[in-house]
Order: C-alpha cells, then sequence, then structure tokens
C-alpha cells in the first residue's frame, strides 16, 4: 500500500512538472508545437497553445 500510495504522489507530481515545463519552454503564450494532449489514454489535439496568464493549456477543437 505504502508503494502505491508514494506512486500515486509521483505521478501527480510529474503531471503538473510536465504542464510547467511546458509553458516555461514557450516563454510565453503561443501554440506548443509537436506537443500532444492525451485524455484518458486517447490523442485529444496536436499543437495545443499556452496561456500564460491563465497558466493553462487548451485544444483548438475547430
Amino acid at each position: 500500500m505504502r508503494n502505491f500510495v508514494l506512486g500515486m504522489a509521483a505521478g501527480l507530481l510529474l503531471g503538473g512538472s510536465v504542464a510547467a515545463l511546458a509553458d516555461a519552454i514557450m516563454m510565453g503564450s503561443g501554440e506548443l508545437r509537436g506537443w500532444s494532449v492525451m485524455v484518458a489514454g486517447e490523442k485529444a489535439c496536436d499543437n495545443p497553445f499556452s496561456d500564460e496568464n491563465q497558466k493553462t493549456i487548451s485544444c483548438d477543437n475547430r
């Protein structure tokens, strides 16, 4: 059980750090070329948009 809890904590930290890393690479807002957004193991979109002010990464589903 201890290993499970430690694994969950590590997964949450890594997940949050990837979003922060994407924003740091951009050094602002804009399109993240070459990145994919995955939701429940399936690709939601490619080249999402990063908004530095709102601290979000979103897909443009046109």
